[in-house]
């Protein structure tokens, strides 16, 4: 074998070099609002002529600007300098029983615009399209600069296959099925730039990114709301299987009134705990929060059933995926101690999981939302 000769690896080029120098650049910007050069070289280790090299290509640019000079401090003061905002924004938005909310970010991750509005529940894809237009008509008239990605939760399951929200047996909020992309595309907003998704699968990337899944890969944030879903976080990244549909843990077999085998959609109506409203198999949660504080005899018994229906899905889950930590959030989650009961079940089971309360403030599928929209974003200015 020949010895090795340095000289015969590729070097890379010079435009390679700058390039990856502009990136380190400006990720620090994104990350620090106002940055001098010499910050900057102490920040990313690259020398300060070459960091001043690299502010003046993405000043020629419009990436980059000036913003005003350091005050205070010895010898000659330094000029900051931030991102342009003209490079372009990211849009978080949520459809769920919560209404259509919308967020407008900048690429400091700055919410810079809101806007919401209700709706019926349950919801007609008529109805459901007619608010998503409106706020995200809202949201891009917001700002006067380009949309660099789109990411919106809704929540019902979501067929990444073919578009849809899909109107799955018992799904508790829209009633029929709904194209959510070409909604999107009737304001301007093109399909490169966009994903939707299932609104758990948002909740558990912001558990996983800021919240109590933190440094875990592999866990489940179970919601607990007028509908039951799960998002699966699995060797460090979101699971949604085949068509987008797992986690669909709504759908899963458990133990209903008298141990009878049935879905756990229909376990709660089997209870009463759904509210009669025509169309919909949604969960009364004001009803089931009553319930599950109350001691009274016949209260108590619908109790035990519930945290039963909920610990066998769980396990069920548990037993194939082998998850680290089951993150249980939502409106009734905290009610009648029932995140500590259900972990008291878990913890006797075969195979048991550790069961975590939720650490991310707010609407945790609009967190996650904005947290994805921002990364892409984030990525299609540095390395495009």
């Amino acid at each position: 074998m020949a010895p090795f000769n340095s000289s015969d690896v590729e070097r890379p080029s010079l435009d390679v070099i700058r390039r990856l120098t502009d990136v380190h650049v400006m990720g620090h910007l994104m990350e620090t609002e106002l940055l001098t050069r010499s910050q900057i070289a102490v920040k990313t280790g690259i020398s300060k002529p070459t960091v001043s090299e690299s502010i003046r290509r993405l000043g020629a640019e419009g990436r980059v600007t000036e913003s005003g000079q350091q005050a205070g401090g010895r010898g000659r003061s330094g000029i900051y300098y931030r991102l342009s905002d003209e490079l372009g924004v990211a849009l978080a938005m949520h459809a769920g029983p919560e209404g259509v909310l919308a967020e407008v970010v900048d690429l400091r991750g700055r919410v810079i615009f809101k806007a919401a509005e209700d709706v019926q529940v349950p919801s007609t894809p008529r109805r459901l399209a007619a608010a998503i237009e409106r706020v995200a008509r809202a949201a891009i008239e917001s700002v006067p600069v380009r949309m660099l990605a789109v990411s919106m939760s809704v929540a019902d399951p979501f067929d990444q296959r073919t578009g849809r929200i899909r109107n799955l047996p018992n799904s508790p909020f829209l009633v029929g099925e709904l194209r959510p992309y070409a909604v999107l595309a009737r304001v301007g907003i093109q399909r490169d730039i966009v994903l939707v998704d299932n609104d758990t699968n948002f909740g558990a990337i912001a558990e996983h990114r800021a919240g109590a899944g933190q440094g875990l890969d592999d866990f489940g944030f179970l919601w607990l709301g007028a509908g039951i879903g799960l998002g699966l976080i699995m060797n460090g990244a979101l699971h949604r299987g085949w068509t987008g549909l797992a986690g669909e843990i709504w759908q899963t077999v458990t133990h209903g009134p008298n141990g009878a085998a049935m879905n756990l959609a229909e376990c709660f109506a089997q209870l009463g705990l759904r509210p009669g409203t025509v169309g919909t198999t949604a969960i009364d949660v004001d009803l089931l929060n009553t319930i599950l504080q109350s001691n009274a005899p016949k209260d108590l018994v619908i109790q035990e059933a519930v945290i039963d229906a909920v610990t066998t899905a769980i396990v069920n889950v548990a037993s194939l995926i082998n998850p680290k930590a089951v993150i249980i959030a939502g409106p009734w989650a905290d009610y009648g101690h029932l995140r500590r009961r259900i972990s008291d079940r878990i913890q006797q089971s075969a195979i048991p999981a550790d069961i975590r309360q939720p650490r991310v403030k707010g609407n945790p599928f609009l967190v996650g939302a904005r947290l994805d929209a921002l990364d892409r974003a984030r990525r299609s200015v540095l390395y495009h």
